[in-house]
């Protein structure tokens, strides 16, 4: 559910807002690969060398540790991992009180290091979480070291094991264009802000503030999905896409209005002959402000690997690169500057292009140039599939620029952190029906504009904002910012 943009001066030349709806898949334990089934007591009775916890105990939910400090952890045995293969490391429990635990992965003649760990949130309150991190090739004879959150009452494992973490090659992305509107492109405006729709593309359309363009869609979308092991990909608008666009100017009727819309619907098929439909709903709201409502079905299962459902690429054709400022909230507040900058931190943590959702003080993104700014908010419910894509000047993913950054950074969303894609999602469809199962539909978005900040009311929705900038050409600083 990518939907987030919002307002702000940024030259994004090939910046792509997106939100790719993806999962996990879990697997099964590889024959070969370490697990600890704790609901076995020779397991438990394997962690030793306990740390302001008790002697963990065994029990037929799992290994029950009871913590006596601020510092409990436990420590495995050691174990062989296969070299050269990254993992996903996957854990079940439940505790008492929530918050950051931590796993130290590290060879058994070693200590634990900072370096050499993953954190992860626990829901508290006796509530069972199932957790996926990532871990890196290990090799033989590899200790795992478990804190548990908190510093006091119960927490049990039930199990811990891990599985192969596919690292997966990107295509040849098409470069982004300026979408060609046509002769008789379909139109919606709200106060400054329109949207000019072509009627031969999906994706091929413009959004322009008080008269002047200030991003567009990407006419180029493709769908990446997993068959046999093998990532398959395919272009939405592809050989033999059928696209309607239509549209109806809103009318006022006695007790009522209708119309009020600009709808854009394709049909495509994927190599292997699942049919798939896309469809995109701008719809009227209050004065500067649109809604819009994105829905994706197909007739067939498939694993998606990565699913765009709304891209913008604000100042490509127009403004270009440079910006007056750039925000994503909680993430990066920018200058005319590039984002993922080194200044305060070292790679990959400065790597923000899809930031880890926990990290969103609220789901807002916003560029602003020439005066204006665009703006696009959404809701990001507790354990959403989804990710926000945000980078600027540099082509974020999956777009490429001739003259902007590296085209090979491209899937950099597969690799999970926290709330974002993890891996795959399993779309399933409604057995033998052409129109198969609606697998992501969100609820229509709020689009406000002006000075009034931007907001999403529905679970999955997007929101895009449009309006004129202060005086000194800046990001308005009043008015709601945030979900409404």
């Amino acid at each position: 559910m990518h939907v987030p943009l919002v307002s702000r001066r940024i030259r994004w030349c090939a910046s792509g807002l997106l939100i790719s709806l993806v999962g996990s898949l879990v697997t099964a334990w590889g024959a070969t690969l370490p697990r600890f089934d704790f609901q076995v007591a020779a397991e438990v009775a394997a962690w030793k060398l306990t740390h302001h916890l008790d002697e963990p105990e065994s029990t037929a939910e799992g290994m029950r540790l009871t913590l006596r400090g601020h510092d409990p952890y436990v420590f495995g045995p050691p174990r062989d991992y296969p070299a050269g293969q990254p993992l996903w490391l996957h854990l079940r429990l439940k505790s008492d009180q929530g918050g950051m635990a931590q796993v130290f992965y590290y060879p058994a003649d070693r200590h634990a290091t900072e370096e050499h760990s993953v954190r992860f949130t626990v829901r508290g309150g006796g509530e069972w979480n199932e957790v996926k991190v990532r871990l890196p090739a290990l090799g033989p004879q590899h200790r795992l070291r478990l804190d548990p959150p908190g510093s006091g009452g119960v927490c049990v494992v039930e199990r811990l094991w891990c599985t192969e973490r596919t690292q997966f090659t990107a295509p040849a992305w098409p470069r982004p264009e300026v979408p060609e509107l046509g002769d008789e492109p379909v139109a919606i405006e709200s106060g400054d802000l329109k949207v000019v729709h072509s009627e031969q593309r999906f994706g091929a359309f413009r959004v322009e503030v008080a008269g002047q363009a200030m991003a567009v869609g990407h006419a180029e979308p493709w769908v990446g999905y997993v068959r046999n092991g093998t990532p398959r990909w395919f272009a939405v608008n592809g050989e033999g896409a059928t696209v309607v666009v239509s549209g109806q100017p809103l009318s006022r009727l006695a007790d009522a209005q209708v119309g009020g819309y600009l709808r854009t619907r394709v049909s495509c098929a994927d190599p292997d002959g699942g049919r798939w439909q896309f469809e995109l709903t701008f719809r009227l709201n209050t004065a500067g402000a649109l809604e819009f409502e994105s829905v994706v079905r197909c007739d067939q299962e498939r694993e998606v690997l990565y699913l765009p459902l709304v891209t913008l690429l604000p100042g490509l054709g127009s403004y270009g690169t440079n910006k007056t400022q750039a925000l994503l909230a909680g993430v990066e507040y920018l200058e005319n500057e590039p984002s993922s900058s080194t200044a305060d931190l070292n790679p990959p943590g400065s790597d923000r292009q899809v930031a880890d959702t926990a990290k969103l003080t609220f789901p807002l993104m916003a560029v602003a140039a020439q005066d204006r700014y665009l703006g696009l908010a959404w809701n990001q419910p507790p354990g959403a599939p989804t990710c926000a894509v945000f980078d600027s000047p540099r082509p974020a993913l999956p777009f490429g620029c001739a003259s902007h950054g590296p085209a090979d950074a491209r899937l950099r969303w597969l690799e999970s952190r926290g709330a974002q894609p993890s891996a795959l999602r399993h779309l399933a469809a409604a057995g033998g029906s052409t129109r198969g199962r609606q697998w992501f539909a969100p609820r229509r978005s709020r689009l406000d504009g002006g000075a009034r900040g931007a907001g999403v009311r529905a679970a999955v929705r997007a929101a895009t904002v449009a309006g004129r900038s202060r005086r000194d050409g800046r990001l308005p600083r009043t008015g709601r910012a945030g979900l409404a």
